[in-house]
């Protein structure tokens, strides 16, 4: 059996031809979509990927941010804002009190005068030569006393007396007491108070007149005071 063989015609060629450019032109027609023709309705859920976005193509007046969750720093950040906010509200009631350190106003560290019932201390040394016959001692308070005190109630405590009425020990006396507690002596036969008691400096501090036992030795005194404005 004998298949016909085929013999190409000018016709035939001019035919297929023909036919391949219809079939181009309507594949190249379907990849070439006309503009705007493309809407929601075209587009598959999720079609567009996050590759398919152009870097910076989103911007924030695009998005809806009622939309978007507390991102993990930003909690930390609203935190720290808690934070400030509580440390604030601390700093505020810290400068309240510190208005008022160890209950007493701000104003009562100011260099006036002595608050009744507080206790003024210090230390006092003096030193003298044989042939002296007495020399004086004394020490200042670190403010003024009030015009209305009296004068201070001396009481002298020797070396080795820890204490006595009005002065139960060292940096401690009771309201109006003036106490002189020695722990440092040599050749000393007494110590009694010095100067004019109605005397305006009599406010600022105090003076003794301390008397030594043999004229021919020296002598000296070192000791603390506390004085409590009654």
């Amino acid at each position: 059996m004998h298949l016909p063989r085929l013999r190409l015609t000018y016709s035939n060629v001019i035919a297929t031809l023909a036919l391949f450019l219809a079939l181009g032109g309507a594949a190249y027609a379907a990849t070439k979509l006309p503009k705007n023709s493309v809407g929601t309705k075209q587009l598959k859920p999720n079609a567009v990927t996050t590759a398919k976005i152009k870097d910076g193509a989103v911007t924030g007046a695009k998005v809806n941010a009622s939309s978007l969750g507390t991102v993990p720093n930003a909690a930390q950040a609203a935190n720290a804002t808690q934070a400030a906010h509580a440390a604030d509200a601390s700093h505020a009631a810290f400068a309240d009190d510190s208005a008022h350190l160890g209950g007493v106003a701000a104003s009562g560290y100011l260099p006036q005068v002595a608050r009744s019932g507080e206790t003024l201390t210090g230390q006092l040394s003096e030193h003298a030569p044989p042939g002296e016959e007495f020399w004086l001692a004394g020490g200042s308070y670190r403010s003024p006393l009030p015009a209305s005190a009296p004068t201070p109630n001396l009481v002298v405590l020797f070396e080795g007396e820890e204490s006595a009425p009005g002065c139960p020990g060292t940096g401690q006396a009771s309201a109006g007491m003036l106490c002189v507690y020695i722990y440092n002596q040599a050749n000393l036969e007494s110590v009694d108070s010095s100067g004019n008691s109605s005397d305006p400096n009599r406010r600022y501090g105090f003076s003794l007149d301390v008397f030594a036992d043999e004229l021919t030795e020296e002598a000296w005194i070192i000791a603390s005071w506390a004085y409590q404005v009654p």
